[in-house]
């Protein structure tokens, strides 16, 4: 049962992080001002036929994938060292896990934009770039940090600490549901 609760409780964390952003774009779409309601054509023009949507995704998620990883795999590594010392509950390692891979993801996308920024002959070019990308309007200059940056980084560290409790449930030889 216990298991069951664990498994609850990562589907809930990952629907209100992916599900409910979604939903509100949708439900943002359908109360625009359009000319006409096209219903989901545009959705699908967009994941079926559009490859460069599929490449800003994959760009957008592989670093914060990646940073939120590397986080999460050095504090499980800092915990397995310090085993024998400190008795941590699973719960607070899922939360650490969760914590440590967010701060690891935002920290990889802060990254991104300051190499951005080094990259540029002007901070105002680049961030003028860095901007233009996102289709959003300029900030001030050491605003690296957005709202959705935050929400990537939640995104990417709740998967993640969900396949370490998938992984954790595959290694012990138990199955992720086992109600043993």
């Amino acid at each position: 049962m216990k298991k069951i609760k664990e498994l609850v409780c990562f589907l809930i964390a990952i629907a209100i992080l992916w599900l409910l952003p979604l939903a509100g774009i949708l439900l943002v779409d359908l109360l625009a001002d359009a000319p006409a309601f096209v219903g989901p054509h545009n959705y699908i023009k967009l994941f079926l036929n559009d490859p460069i949507f599929i490449t800003a995704l994959f760009n957008t998620y592989l670093l914060l994938l990646l940073f939120g990883a590397v986080s999460v795999a050095v504090f499980s590594l800092i915990v397995y060292l310090l085993r024998k010392k400190v008795k941590i509950k699973r719960s607070v390692y899922y939360w650490g896990c969760a914590v440590v891979g967010s701060i690891g993801a935002l920290l990889g996308r802060v990254g991104q934009q300051a190499a951005l920024l080094a990259a540029s002959d002007s901070v105002t070019d680049a961030v003028d770039t860095i901007y233009s990308h996102i289709g959003g309007l300029r900030p001030g200059a050491f605003e690296l940090i957005r709202t959705t940056d935050v929400l990537g980084a939640l995104q990417v560290s709740v998967l993640i600490t969900f396949l370490v409790w998938i992984i954790e449930r595959i290694v012990s030889g138990r199955k992720p549901l086992s109600l043993a």
